[in-house]
């Protein structure tokens, strides 16, 4: 189905991300060894990067499952046993119900207390939505990081969008959304803005759920790849609005190739 241009105000905008948006706090508890004494006066600290701090229980089956739900390992409908992902996971059913609690927040799971629990349907109607809010999202990201767009910014969205296009010649959509997110998340970054950044998270969340479940196969003539390579040389312009049109363009023609 075809999907025409309409207008949406940044208030119709900022509420429905607002009624899917969740706030997650991770804390990282400090742990502290104490009795042993070292012979070795040099630590042996790896030389890679620093260690990342563990992740909770509830962290854990949080990311699992949205995983599974993204690439439709859990597909839409299906019923979500507390009970059963605890044992998967090793855990008591409490850290499962706050994890399941976090993606019914953000509208990807639907809790009926007492009855069931289930992948969320996808909706045809949410779906254009989603796009839409994602297409005005992102040219907020463009204005914000428009400033810190340099020539070493310029050669990378170039260098990610022949990828991108060898992706598109081979119709391999997992690749094909891997370089096209990696390109727009360039925009995402440079803003520094964490809420803009979570809003957008959240969203794309659902994209790619539904594009992992439905792009279908004209997806390898996505027009993309041209729209980025014309966005490029409106930015070595130095023309934001042309830039903001062409992304805004971008993310809404998406939907052509989703049904």
């Amino acid at each position: 189905m075809r999907y025409a241009i309409r207008d949406i105000s940044i208030r119709d905008i900022a509420y429905r991300i607002i009624s899917i948006y969740t706030i997650q706090e991770y804390f990282t508890k400090n742990i502290l060894f104490s009795g042993y004494t070292r012979k070795d006066p040099v630590m042996p600290l790896p030389k890679s990067n620093q260690p990342k701090p563990p992740r909770t229980a509830k962290e854990r089956i949080y990311q699992t499952l949205l995983e599974w739900i993204i690439d439709g390992t859990l597909a839409p409908g299906e019923k979500l046993n507390d009970s059963e992902i605890s044992k998967f996971f090793h855990v008591s059913r409490t850290p499962v119900r706050e994890a399941m609690q976090l993606l019914a927040d953000q509208h990807l799971i639907e809790v009926y207390p007492g009855r069931e629990s289930i992948v969320s349907p996808i909706k045809q109607q949410d779906t254009g939505e989603i796009y839409y809010m994602l297409a005005e999202l992102h040219v907020l990201a463009l204005q914000f990081s428009f400033p810190s767009i340099d020539d070493a910014v310029i050669l990378e969205l170039q260098t990610l969008n022949r990828k991108l296009t060898e992706a598109c010649m081979n119709s391999d959509v997992k690749t094909m959304r891997l370089y096209d997110s990696r390109f727009h998340g360039i925009f995402v970054n440079l803003s520094k803005n964490p809420f803009l950044k979570r809003f957008i998270e959240t969203l794309e969340s659902h994209v790619a759920r539904i594009e992992n479940l439905y792009y279908n196969a004209d997806a390898g003539k996505s027009r993309s790849p041209k729209q980025h390579e014309e966005l490029i040389t409106a930015l070595k312009n130095r023309d934001l609005d042309t830039s903001c049109a062409i992304v805004r363009n971008n993310w809404i023609s998406a939907l052509n190739y989703c049904i």
